[in-house]
């Protein structure tokens, strides 16, 4: 590594922490054979732009009568001065990569920069035909190894400078299709000579701030130099809106630490690797899909991330210590554009669309992460590499940082003031679809999640996206698209589509997937039926001699005579992928708390009556009982003589838990009493009386 400079940059007040401590004779802004790389001061004060300002420009540089400075475009920088460029043409041709910036501050202009070449008497009559131009260019690659190649747009003319001499030629790109390959190529006008043959992508080596050395993709500009461009993937990286350079194409000079190229390096390589996995993963090209300009812009004093989609820019702030062009920022504001794409290149209309925008965008920020650095520690946790805890947001566990995991629960922000606020309800729940888990949310509701993956969670997300989301999104369309998208990927009722739903109910949105039956307790005999509200299941029973029959969502149970009493359960597995259980009970649960009392005379465990008395009353505790285990006594009471076995059928279950034993018998004695459940041959013991005369 030599030097890097600053394409167009020099001299100005934001990049001057880029240049460090060199001066202004050791800086050059490009180095190229013939060129005349300069710095001036202008004399006069032009404030004048268009022809005037030419015409200044043509004097300051002593420009020959067949040279002229054309202007093409200008800047404003982000402290407001503008920036003037100008191209070289001989002759009305276009010299390659030459170039000059006309700087002003405060409306007067005060320097020039760039590298004009001097011409001197050169011959610009064509010789060669553009079709045998191009022929010539393809034979040199097809001599390198390249098959089926054509050239990929129209010709253009430009005096190109090759070994020290100027030549005018044709400009060519050059598509390799078998290999997948774009060539430069400069073709001599003059000879028919191939002058120059390169490949407009390059792999560079660079250091970023969070993620060591990476390679990046650059291009070789116009000035010879390698720049933050990747043709591939149409992503262009500047700072403070000026393209980045390098002579080399070694990103690891010590200082770019500190001169904010290392962060314009991570900004790159995030776009890079943004754009990767959404092209590797979902087939597309680009957040628009149509590969288009992916700008980017890291802005010192600047102190966020965004994209504006009005025009299409990113932009990557450096503020103190703060860095925003991590992994998953980066990631996060290329979702942004993905979103606004799909949705109509608008903002989301309801303010809970701006809450699933950001949690979405929180979401392709995980996914991205997660591709690069699976082992990451940090996949669900976004902006951790920023030191300042109150840009951190958990996708795991929202509330650390005092963020909703529930649909309107602690932490909701009820204004919708911050859309990040609410963001994580829809984050949790891709967590929660992705790695499951169990637990109960702010609305008090117990939830089990079996998690589907990462990636299959992410096909579900970016087929609703893609699908059904529209501008007027809210979290209840959320689930319904989701749950859409997961009938589309997977099948209505799959695995993947039944955690959407329960993932959905896990953050308070929804209900769950239910299985029920209408019987927690059964008998001999007893028929009873299990519903899952879905098809394609299979079903299984325990113990094996009950008897069963089913229908696509329904199991009908029959208890066979002479079972033993215990614990059954019936198994439904959904599409062959996951089982659920329901349990129930063969025979009757033991009561074991209950009040008697005689007319008013208030509770005991053991009674002592008169033969006089005529009848006892007893409850079961309400608060220890369930309402179904209550609503199953329902056959009767009786006494059963405690020294004779002898049986008396007198009383009958009054109410839900309430019974009532009339004509107690006249012969004094022991009598247990005992409540007859459910199942006909199921008589339960309670305690002990004693009738006494």
């Amino acid at each position: 590594m030599k030097k890097y400079y600053i394409t167009f940059a020099l001299l100005l007040f934001p990049i001057a922490n880029v240049i460090g401590q060199e001066t202004l004779e050791e800086i050059t802004l490009v180095q190229r054979d013939m060129s005349i790389p300069f710095y001036k001061v202008i004399d006069g004060y032009v404030k004048q732009r268009g022809e005037a300002a030419e015409k200044e420009i043509k004097v300051a540089l002593a420009l020959n009568d067949r040279t002229e400075a054309v202007w093409v475009d200008y800047i404003l920088d982000v402290v407001g001065n503008r920036h003037d460029f100008y191209e070289e043409r001989y002759d009305g041709y276009k010299v390659y990569g030459a170039r000059c910036s006309l700087h002003f501050k405060d409306g007067i202009a005060t320097s020039i920069t760039g590298n004009f070449v001097t011409l001197q008497d050169l011959d610009t009559k064509i010789c060669i035909a553009a079709k045998e131009a191009i022929a010539k260019a393809k034979q040199a690659m097809e001599k390198m190894g390249y098959a089926d190649v054509e050239s990929s747009s129209d010709t253009e003319m430009y005096v190109y400078v090759y070994k020290g001499v100027a030549t005018l030629t044709y400009r060519l790109f050059m598509y390799a299709s078998k290999q997948d390959v774009y060539y430069q190529a400069f073709v001599s006008a003059i000879t028919g000579e191939v002058l120059s043959l390169e490949s407009i992508a390059y792999n560079g080596r660079a250091n970023t701030l969070h993620y060591g050395q990476q390679d990046i993709s650059t291009t070789r500009g116009v000035s010879g130099y390698y720049e933050l461009q990747d043709s591939d993937r149409n992503v262009i990286t500047k700072f403070n809106g000026y393209i980045v350079s390098d002579e080399d194409d070694c990103w690891t000079e010590s200082s770019y630490w500190t001169s904010g190229v290392a962060a314009c390096c991570e900004a790159h390589y995030a776009m890079c690797c943004s754009y990767d996995y959404f092209y590797d993963t979902f087939g597309r090209d680009g957040y628009d899909d149509t590969h288009g300009i992916i700008s980017c812009n890291v802005l010192s004093g600047y102190d966020n991330a965004s994209f504006n989609w009005l025009e299409n820019k990113f932009k990557f702030g450096i503020y103190g210590s703060l860095y925003f062009e991590a992994l998953d920022i980066v990631a996060h504001e290329f979702g942004h554009a993905i979103f606004v794409y799909s949705i109509g290149q608008c903002n989301p209309t309801e303010e809970e669309g701006a809450a699933i925008n950001e949690g979405m965008s929180d979401v392709w920020g995980a996914c991205v992460e997660n591709a690069y650095f699976p082992n990451s520690t940090d996949v669900w946790k976004m902006c951790e590499v920023i030191n300042n805890a109150s840009l951190w947001r958990s996708l795991s566990s929202p509330k650390t940082y005092s963020y909703p995991d529930t649909y309107c629960g602690t932490y909701w922000d009820s204004d919708n003031a911050d859309s990040h606020k609410n963001s994580t309800v829809f984050s949790h729940w891709f967590y929660l679809l992705s790695s499951g888990g169990t637990g109960q949310n702010d609305n008090g509701d117990y939830y089990n999640v079996n998690g589907i993956g990462m990636s299959s969670a992410a096909s579900i997300c970016y087929q609703a996206l893609r699908a059904y989301f529209c501008s007027n999104i809210n979290f209840q369309s959320a689930r319904s698209s989701t749950l859409l998208a997961a009938a589309d990927l997977y099948g209505e009722y799959s695995d993947e589509y039944i955690q959407t739903l329960n993932a959905w109910h896990a953050v308070g949105v929804g209900d769950p997937i239910q299985i029920t039956n209408n019987h927690l307790q059964v008998c001999q005999t007893e028929t009873f039926t299990i519903n899952v509200p879905c098809d394609y299941v299979t079903w299984s029973v325990y113990p094996s001699s009950l008897s069963y029959c089913v229908s696509s969502n329904r199991c009908i149970v029959t208890v066979p005579t002479g079972i033993s009493q215990g614990t059954g359960y019936v198994v439904a597995t959904i599409n062959g992928v996951r089982s659920y259980t329901k349990f129930f009970e063969i025979g009757d649960f033991v009561p074991d708390m209950a009040y008697a009392y005689h007319g008013t005379n208030g509770s005991s465990e053991n009674l002592s009556l008169s033969s006089a008395s005529n009848y006892i009353q007893f409850e079961f505790d309400s608060g220890y009982y369930t309402e179904e285990e209550l609503s199953d006594l329902e056959y009767g009471t009786r006494l059963v003589n405690v020294d004779t076995g002898g049986i008396t059928y007198i009383g009958s279950i009054c109410g839900s838990g309430l019974a009532r034993l009339n004509n107690i018998p006249s012969v004094v004695g022991s009598y247990d009493v005992e409540v007859q459940g459910p199942c006909s041959d199921d008589w339960i013991y309670i305690w002990t009386i004693e009738v006494t005369r």
